[in-house]
């Protein structure tokens, strides 16, 4: 089922959000092609829920971020 976000999302959409970065971008790191500083932000679930909390709170366009169940 693909629903609309609603704000007791974050924590999840946070925790997937920093795995996906965990998951993916370690090679850019260890290039010297990504700050680490910036990696370890984005890998960090607690403040990517977050700001998925204040993207939620505050939609940038109509219709807001869809997720799927």
């Amino acid at each position: 089922m693909i629903r609309p976000a609603r704000p007791e999302d974050a924590a999840a959409l946070g925790a997937m959000h920093a795995a996906s970065w965990a998951e993916a971008y370690p090679p850019l790191v260890e290039a010297g092609l990504l700050p680490r500083g910036l990696f370890e932000e984005m890998t960090d679930p607690a403040r990517r829920a977050a700001a998925w909390a204040r993207i939620l709170a505050a939609p940038l366009l109509p219709g807001g971020t869809l997720l799927a169940e």
